[in-house]
């Protein structure tokens, strides 16, 4: 199924299948290994797709796990312009008061859960201290976590 980058960015990590572009795939050849057929790929070290990529995955998309889902859309679902999801779609941003509140909640978990994911990738124990290579293997995750909560912080005042 192909997919829509709607977040500012999405990271797949050792092992994960994608259908990419011959584009995609030239940009990214250190990371990737050739799959079983044309276009089909296999990630060999932690690769990036950014707003209005289109990626193509196995999974549909009630199946991928949150930290996918919140920044993928199904292609079908998306209206001309990359990375706007359309009306039947997840809106980017909340609008005003108790959303923005809600809106920052939600970015906050979703970065938690992706830098869980990011350690349960790379066998890092929860609660174990990071190295500079973990951390240097989690940095996107890590700054994403952090900017989350530099902004829920700030819109609840503390």
């Amino acid at each position: 199924m192909k997919y829509v980058v709607v977040g500012d960015c999405v990271r797949f990590g050792v092992g994960q299948a994608l259908m990419l572009s011959d584009s995609q795939i030239a940009a990214r050849r250190h990371a990737l290994e050739d799959g079983d057929k044309k276009n089909k790929v296999v990630v060999i070290t932690s690769v990036e797709f950014k707003r209005g990529e289109v990626i193509g995955l196995a999974d549909k998309y009630d199946d991928l796990p949150r930290s996918l889902s919140s920044v993928l859309e199904p292609e079908s679902k998306v209206d001309g312009k990359p990375g706007k999801p359309a009306k039947s779609g997840k809106p980017p941003k909340a609008a005003a008061g108790d959303d923005d509140l809600d809106a920052l909640e939600k970015a906050l978990e979703d970065a938690e859960d992706a830098v869980n994911a990011a350690r349960a990738t790379h066998g890092i124990p929860d609660g174990a201290e990071l190295t500079d290579e973990q951390c240097a293997l989690m940095a996107g995750d890590l700054e994403r976590l952090r900017l989350a909560k530099e902004a829920f912080d700030a819109a609840i005042g503390e």
